[in-house]
């Protein structure tokens, strides 16, 4: 009982940043871009420029969502915003989903005292979401 207690004071927070959910976040992004150009029928060899903005980051801290990840100190910002655009074909999406979101979110944890993740994280995270389990 004390653990849920504890993950519901965390989501309450606004000042904190949750760098799961960002990632899952994206890569659901990525997912649904995939699904809506291909529905559409672009060509998957085709260029795609993507973007997204965080804003708001000022005086927030990075942490975990998830308890189990949970981070040895805070990681504040200073930025207030990160606009990161990225270039890719459509099947990359498929196989370069991991190295894709990373691109994405490594500019965003970056102005967190240079926050950075292991690839085994990003892995976990980007696979335990594609396979439905959040």
């Amino acid at each position: 009982m004390q653990k849920q207690i504890q993950n519901l004071v965390l989501i309450k927070k606004p000042e904190n940043i949750f760098f799961d959910t960002r990632i899952v976040r994206i890569t659901e992004a990525l997912l649904y871009c995939a699904k809506l150009y291909s529905f559409l029928g672009i060509d998957n060899k085709k260029k795609i420029f993507f973007s997204i903005g965080h804003s708001g980051l000022e005086n927030r801290t990075l942490i975990a969502a998830k308890q189990s990840r949970r981070l040895r100190r805070g990681y504040k910002s200073i930025e207030n915003e990160v606009d990161t655009t990225i270039e890719f074909t459509l099947n990359q999406i498929e196989s370069d989903l991991v190295q894709l979101v990373q691109k994405i979110t490594d500019p965003l944890f970056t102005v967190f005292d240079f926050f950075q993740l292991a690839d085994s994280v990003y892995e976990d995270i980007v696979n335990n979401f594609v396979k439905g389990q959040v």
